[in-house]
């Protein structure tokens, strides 16, 4: 079972994800979205296929032990996504491109350089942080509600299957954390130095992307409230933070599937909330 540190570590990270998550989804211009209908439950079956693409990738470059490989494509993988997700504000905010491509490249190569090069917990976590939220926008805003609570559904029962079934989840984790690069939450000790991994970047980007998705997609729907969208992307985010606490105080000494508590507890808050919020016919 987890301590009341690491469970108020976790839970505030998550907290803080999800909501610059939902502000960095809501500068996403529409049409700027991966897919031209953000509700086509097809979307879901896409991503899913990226996501066991990219997962085979990463196993067979680890069981065939290509460890500078693997460090490269990931490396490559993480300066796109960071750079995209400090380009979005960047660029709403300045709407000059190429100086805000510039400096959103170099921002992603500092982070990401810097969590590979330095022990620093506080930069590790900060370039963790700044991808998961990346992640979690940019693949939300291009989700409506129902395909984005679909790829929760699918991704618990993977994660659940990867750790109890297969077991592969844990060969996995174990080759990403060799790797030194910040896919990982750690928890701080007092010296700054590396100590206990709390939870992967999964276990908050993917219950994420449902409060982005709540976020970005009512909030151009009619509800009762002008912050109807707003409150139910608060309950999914309350939801899975909820379901976070109840997975870390359950946890025992064997590695446990993450998504199937968190991601539960994200879509009993979408399920609570929306039909007090919004019209169902």
């Amino acid at each position: 079972m987890a301590g009341m540190r690491e469970s108020a570590f976790f839970v505030t990270l998550f907290l803080i994800v999800n909501a610059a998550a939902a502000m960095v989804a809501s500068l996403i211009p529409e049409g700027a979205q991966a897919f031209e209908d953000p509700g086509d439950p097809a979307n879901t079956l896409i991503y899913l296929a990226l996501f066991a693409v990219a997962t085979a990738l990463v196993l067979l470059l680890i069981v065939m032990r290509r460890d500078f490989f693997l460090r490269a494509v990931m490396a490559a993988a993480m300066l796109v996504a960071v750079t995209a997700t400090l380009f979005i504000p960047l660029y709403a905010f300045t709407g000059a491109f190429i100086p805000a491509l510039a400096a959103s490249g170099g921002g992603a190569l500092a982070l990401v350089g810097g969590s590979f090069l330095s022990r620093s917990v506080a930069v590790r976590n900060l370039a963790a942080l700044v991808l998961c939220a990346g992640a979690a926008a940019l693949i939300g805003a291009s989700l409506s509600p129902l395909p984005a609570a679909m790829l929760l559904v699918l991704l618990a029962a993977y994660d659940y299957w990867a750790v109890r079934g297969s077991g592969h989840m844990m060969r996995l984790a174990e080759g990403v954390g060799a790797s030194r690069l910040p896919l990982m939450l750690v928890l701080p000790s007092d010296d700054e130095a590396y100590t206990d991994t709390i939870m992967g970047l999964g276990d908050i980007a993917v219950p994420g992307l449902l409060t982005v998705s709540a976020y970005y997609h009512l909030s151009g729907a009619a509800g009762h409230f002008a912050w109807s969208h707003a409150a139910v992307a608060a309950a999914v985010a309350a939801g899975g933070a909820l379901g976070a606490l109840m997975l870390m105080r359950s946890l025992g000494d064997e590695p446990a599937p993450g998504l199937p508590w968190i991601n539960g507890g994200a879509l009993l808050g979408l399920l609570a909330s929306y039909p007090l919020l919004f019209p169902l016919l």
